[in-house]
């Protein structure tokens, strides 16, 4: 019967993965897929999440269905954290939010509600993107295009190009746009640039939808969270997908939420019917586990404040290995320009190596990025960084020696 389907070529980073879980050599270098883990090589417990787990393993209560928009502590809870305690937005109650199955399922949560509610509506993406963002809005027949972001030749993000593409959209365009460490390059725009696109967005009647997967890895919890804030600030109606995997260091929990930010509280009461109406056609209702660890977290006094300060020290780590191999490749390939490290932030280091290069360093150094030049910043640590230093280095020096023995014209 289904002989003729075609096969699937996988996701681009677990396949790389599964490729490196099975190379059998002793000494390689993970920095394909994007997780956070620690100067050991391990995804961190953290100590916050151990702590309220020690806290709910104790309570006796049944563990029944969740209502199907999550619990309300949860709900209420995370919108704190994404737009602040005393936001209007919130006072107001127009912020629309239900429980998702991680930062994905609060994607493809949107891609369906967009489609309902704007049927002949199109999304635009940046160029280059998180390799899954197309496929979300394709899988829900929504239009997907893209709006340039990057600019290869100088390592910046083309924001003239940017904002005369999102000028030239038509009213009702759904913007994807990320409100901190971007996913791949690690360019987020400045505040300035910000007021710009949203002062855009308004003035163009867009739909910006918010993808923020790494809120705290950037400069802060709330300095990550201010472009979204700053948005609902406004009256420009906003969708906002929220996942807790990194933060909080529950991959394999699958929490996240999905968050529609409407001009009243009788919008913001529909959008929860409409989109609790996809979770019963999909899922039915979420699981329970990770959103009670991270209620409890969130609101206990004692055990959020570890959780802030678990979160500073890994954004604190990245920073510092980022730092080590700027310090370390401007040693070994000083004719190499590679300020646009500092500049990028987060966990992901957009390196500008071609595919060709990268197959290089997987099979002749053990070395695993993505075909992108995506390099995940927190696989580095005191055991690997000089291999990496010394391999990226050797490519770098290469490409610049070829580009030289090149005649001009």
């Amino acid at each position: 019967m289904f002989q003729h389907l075609d096969n699937y070529a996988g996701d681009l980073a677990l396949v790389l993965l599964d490729t490196y879980e099975r190379d059998p050599r002793e000494f390689k270098v993970n920095l394909g897929i994007g997780l956070y883990f620690d100067d050991q090589g391990q995804i961190p417990y953290l100590k916050a999440v151990q702590n309220a787990a020690r806290i709910t393993d104790n309570d006796e209560s049944p563990c029944s269905y969740l209502p199907i928009e999550g619990q309300s502590d949860f709900r209420h809870a995370t919108q704190a954290l994404i737009f602040g305690n005393d936001h209007s937005a919130l006072h107001e109650r127009r912020v629309a939010t239900i429980q998702t199955l991680g930062g994905s399922g609060a994607l493809a949560m949107a891609a369906s509600l967009i489609k309902n509610w704007l049927p002949n509506s199109a999304i635009w993406i940046s160029d280059p993107c998180w390799g899954n963002h197309e496929v979300f809005f394709r899988n829900a027949n929504v239009q997907v295009y893209s709006y340039p972001y990057y600019d290869p030749v100088n390592k910046k993000i083309a924001f003239s190009r940017l904002l005369a593409a999102l000028e030239r959209l038509p009213e009702k365009s759904v913007v994807l746009l990320q409100p901190s460490c971007h996913n791949p390059t690690g360019l987020d725009l400045s505040r300035d640039q910000w007021l710009q696109v949203i002062d855009l967005l308004g003035r163009k009647n867009l739909i910006p939808l918010l993808d923020m997967a790494y809120q705290g890895f950037g400069e802060g919890l709330d300095e990550d969270a201010w472009a979204v804030r700053a948005i609902a600030n406004t009256e420009i109606t906003a969708i906002v997908a929220q996942s807790f995997s990194k933060n909080f260091s529950l991959y394999g929990e699958r929490c996240g939420s999905v968050n529609v930010v409407c001009r009243t509280q009788s919008e913001a009461e529909r959008v929860v019917g409409q989109l609790k109406s996809r979770v019963l056609g999909s899922y039915g209702t979420p699981p329970s586990r990770a959103s009670l660890l991270i209620t409890t977290i969130l609101q206990h006094d004692t055990l959020r404040a570890q959780w802030r300060q678990e979160i500073s020290e890994m954004r604190n780590r990245i920073a510092t290995v980022r730092q080590q191999l700027y310090d370390a490749l401007s040693t070994l390939a000083p004719s190499v320009d590679c300020r646009y490290l500092l500049e990028q932030r987060g966990m992901f280091c957009y390196t500008g190596l071609t595919p060709s290069e990268v197959e290089h360093l997987r099979i002749n150094e053990g070395i695993y990025l993505l075909d992108s030049g995506r390099l995940c910043m927190p696989g580095l640590n005191n055991k690997n960084i000089h291999h990496v230093a010394k391999a990226l280095a050797r490519v770098l020096n290469k490409r610049r020696e070829v580009t030289a023995s090149q005649p001009h014209s």
